[in-house]
């Protein structure tokens, strides 16, 4: 379902477009170069001139639609090979997929899975983003030998980590009931 913002923004960009890509000719009975309007009359024939069909494209190769922060954790994870579906479930336990997420961890986790920045030496900026956090994240949790203990790990892989996993586990089932 294309939400109302991006049906106006599409729509801003189309007239955009089609205002930069239609040029007015002398004969339009439109402002000119100089700012006159022009006579659609011929004065010599005393006959209406034509215009001559005005052929252009409009391109939209090199806009990109905006992808929400659940597109870009999807296909990020598709890209990294995990299963989109575990690293949506962790943001919401995490987060409650907030965005701009909020700071956990006495201001040292950030970002859509609460990543510990200075632990791992990441800069805060790109902890907080959604496709650098997503693809840190998966390739985090391939390091382990399966991905549910790369997501206990993600939790800190104490005793409290367990019930992180099994959190993440119910929220995948109710995802697929839901599906």
């Amino acid at each position: 379902m294309i939400s109302l913002d991006r049906v106006v923004y599409l729509t801003c960009m189309v007239i955009i477009l089609w205002m930069l890509a239609v040029r007015y000719e002398p004969g339009d009975g439109l402002p000119g170069k100089n700012g006159r309007v022009e006579p659609s009359v011929s004065p010599q024939a005393h006959t209406v001139v034509q215009p001559a069909p005005r052929r252009f494209s409009l391109s939209v190769k090199g806009l990109k639609p905006r992808l929400t922060p659940r597109d870009v954790i999807r296909k990020t994870a598709i890209q990294e090979g995990i299963r989109p579906e575990i690293l949506l479930a962790m943001w919401r336990v995490e987060t409650s997929c907030r965005l701009p997420a909020p700071v956990g961890d006495q201001g040292r986790s950030v970002g859509p899975f609460q990543i510990q920045y200075r632990l791992h030496r990441i800069p805060r900026q790109k902890a907080e983003e959604p496709e650098y956090a997503t693809r840190w994240t998966c390739r985090r949790i391939k390091t382990f030998r399966s991905v549910w203990e790369g997501v206990r790990r993600h939790n800190g892989g104490g005793p409290a980590s367990w019930r992180y996993v099994r959190r993440v586990k119910e929220l995948l089932e109710k995802s697929q009931e839901n599906s």
